[in-house]
């Protein structure tokens, strides 16, 4: 992964520990969950752009989780693609976003249902649909479940979903009232704050202070470090010039 373990997550010592959950068809819809329209609705209060940032880290917290007892690159470079995903759709690559494979022990079943979300959540992103917050809710229930122990990411997941609405607007929930046309990876008719601003990685730590960074200059590190020629999930700075993007790849400039 060519991102580290984020601090937060590597204090809550999770990585490696032996697997005590059950793994079926059965139990992939217990560690789905159920609706919840309470956290639904303070997802709702992030922005799209937020919602894609914490999908990401909260596929971190899986990756994490089963570091050392599995071998699966591909969820780390996806996290990655999402990552990048968040300040520029046009870098993932989406059509790449099919997942197929073992999927029926206890490590690997929880790490391909876990793709299988980010998928989903990033073509919801896409349409602009409000539905994004339940499978947010899903990845945020599948986390817990196979956590072998949840309360530091339960704190953690109830601090950052308070603190994200005001770093990005507009909500998901003004957004996805809007009536959206589709063409490809751009609405037309739309300006691109519809998704709310791009945040940096930093803004998932609760220790973050939002007021004494520089956004700019995180995100441009961020997608330096993302830029990898071996993720499978992310265009080339070639396969980008058709698709209209000004600037030079992976640099993110606030002008």
């Amino acid at each position: 992964m060519s991102l580290p373990v984020a601090d937060y997550i590597d204090r809550a010592a999770i990585s490696g520990k032996p697997v005590k959950h059950k793994w079926s068809q059965s139990a992939a819809m217990v560690a789905l969950g159920s609706d919840n329209t309470a956290v639904e609705r303070k997802f709702g209060a992030i922005s799209f752009r937020g919602l894609l940032s914490l999908a990401a880290s909260q596929a971190e917290w899986i990756h994490a989780r089963f570091l050392h007892l599995d071998a699966d690159q591909e969820l780390a470079y996806l996290i990655d693609a999402v990552w990048a995903a968040s300040i520029d759709f046009r870098y993932l690559k989406s059509e790449m976003l099919q997942f197929t494979g073992d999927d029926t022990n206890a490590v690997h079943g929880p790490i391909q249902e876990c793709k299988r979300l980010l998928r989903r959540i990033t073509e919801i992103y896409l349409k602009v649909d409000y539905g994004i917050v339940r499978y947010e809710r899903s990845l945020g229930s599948l986390t817990n479940y196979v956590l072998p122990d949840t309360k530091a990411f339960q704190a953690w997941l109830k601090r950052v979903t308070a603190a994200l609405p005001p770093l990005s607007t507009p909500s998901a929930a003004a957004s996805g009232k809007l009536d959206v046309a589709k063409k490809k990876t751009q609405p037309r008719g739309v300006v691109d704050g519809i998704w709310g601003n791009p945040i940096p990685r930093e803004a998932l730590d609760p220790a973050f202070d939002p007021k004494a960074a520089d956004w700019a200059q995180l995100i441009d590190e961020l997608l330096q470090a993302i830029y990898t020629t071996g993720n499978p999930f992310l265009r080339s700075p070639a396969e980008l010039a058709p698709l209209g993007m000004s600037g030079k790849p992976y640099r993110y400039s606030k002008s």
